[in-house]
């Protein structure tokens, strides 16, 4: 909760967090090579600080370790050519388009190239296939610029992805905003999707969140359609309950 809403404010330049040195914004981030660990780190472009570390490994470099050595273009096209060919079977979609650019209803220079999009019923859905490591400050400003402009996201994941199982920082971002639930296109829902000849994706979410005293329920999963999503009226989705 607390690294989404210094993210949100650095987007807006109404920052959250400070350097105690050289009062610059900063971050909260991933320590580097340790999983689970946070630290802050300045946000580039703001000035010299005696305390600033520059980050060793490229964003390229980290998402390379974490795939090891996978080629993430293939796994990316892989998935999103699957994903279209069980869109394509489904009678409630009216529209499909890949790799649209999408412009902002108030500032055209603003805008962004979604892997999928769709006409849903009657609703737009813009598909992310995440492949790799999600950036915090991806997954704001996208998720920002769709519910400016009245669009549905919904983020779905490779199975290597959540070899971590659902603690680690990129599925807690994503899950964090979306109602503690995480979409994976994973083997079984690969499966299932071919012998059903529909998209079925396996869903990991947490049922009950006390936010006063911060204890969440365990990760449960199950197999979801597109039927069996929610298209809420903030542009979020997530299963019916």
């Amino acid at each position: 909760r607390a690294r989404y809403a210094i993210e949100q404010g650095i987007q807006r330049c109404d920052y959250v967090c400070l350097c105690d040195h050289c009062l610059a914004p900063v971050k909260l981030i991933q320590s580097p090579g340790r999983r689970n660990s946070l630290c802050f780190r300045h946000v580039p472009k703001h000035g010299y600080c005696p305390e600033k570390e520059e980050c060793s490994s490229s964003n390229k470099k980290i998402n390379k370790q974490v795939y090891q050595g996978t080629v993430e273009g293939d796994l990316h096209r892989g998935l999103k050519d699957f994903i279209i060919r069980r869109l394509r079977l489904d009678q409630d979609i009216v529209e499909i388009k890949v790799e649209t650019v999408l412009r902002d209803i108030d500032n055209p220079r603003k805008w962004r190239k979604p892997d999928i999009l769709i006409i849903y019923r009657d609703k737009r859905l813009v598909i992310e296939v995440q492949r790799s490591r999600t950036y915090l400050s991806t997954i704001v400003a996208r998720e920002t610029f769709y519910r400016e402009n009245h669009i549905h996201l919904l983020w779905i994941f490779p199975a290597l992805l959540f070899q971590y199982g659902p603690e680690t920082f990129t599925v807690k971002d994503v899950a964090y905003n979306n109602q503690h639930n995480i979409f994976l296109l994973d083997e079984n829902a690969q499966r299932r999707s071919e012998s059903e000849g529909e998209l079925l994706l396996t869903c990991h979410y947490q049922d009950c969140i006390n936010a006063e005293t911060s204890n969440t329920a365990s990760w449960g999963q199950k197999m979801v359609r597109l039927s069996d999503l929610v298209l809420d009226t903030d542009f979020k989705v997530h299963p019916r309950k």
